[in-house]
């Protein structure tokens, strides 16, 4: 985990550090979101201690379609579940959000349909990360005319052992 708190790192290179943490060659669940190239991190900020922003551009492969050639609903959440956890790096230190928390709760609207191999982009923001609560928010566009496809709310605990005292 230190790998990311490296002094001089801006928040995308400490993102980008956190989403490759994972070098082992064992294929899991979001090995296809992370390692097949069909996600992009275009930007990272924060403007305090407690909050984050970060655009992301996924390609949109068949692999993640339903029967309706959409993307599936699963996937969205799959994806907002990774992407709102990976803009926790951006923020974390020893103690807070390093191993960037559980889940507590996942919500998901949809609006429109994700057509298969239809770039999109997913905006994703820490709203408030607290000692032990944080709340995040992120919103999915179809990357062509900006359109909204879904909406995500997403609350996490802080699972992280407490930073050592020195």
């Amino acid at each position: 985990m230190d790998n990311i708190l490296h002094e001089g790192m801006t928040p995308k290179e400490r993102v980008e550090a956190m989403l490759h943490l994972d070098t082992s060659k064992e294929i899991r669940f979001v090995t296809p979101l992370y390692r097949d190239g069909n996600l992009k991190l275009l930007e990272a900020s924060s403007d305090g201690p407690t909050h984050a922003r970060t655009l992301w551009e996924f390609s949109n492969p068949h692999y993640w379609a339903n029967q309706l050639n959409i993307m599936h609903g699963g996937a969205h959440a799959t994806i907002y579940d990774c992407l709102t956890s990976a803009s926790l790096a951006v923020i974390a230190r020893p103690g807070f959000y390093m191993y960037m928390g559980v889940s507590r709760t996942l919500s998901v609207s949809y609006l429109r349909g994700a057509k298969s191999d239809e770039p999109v982009l997913i905006e994703c923001e820490v709203v408030h990360a607290g000692q032990r609560l944080a709340l995040s928010r992120a919103t999915m566009r179809r990357k062509s005319d900006g359109e909204v496809l879904s909406v995500c709310e997403h609350n996490k605990i802080n699972s992280d052992p407490p930073a050592p005292k020195l």
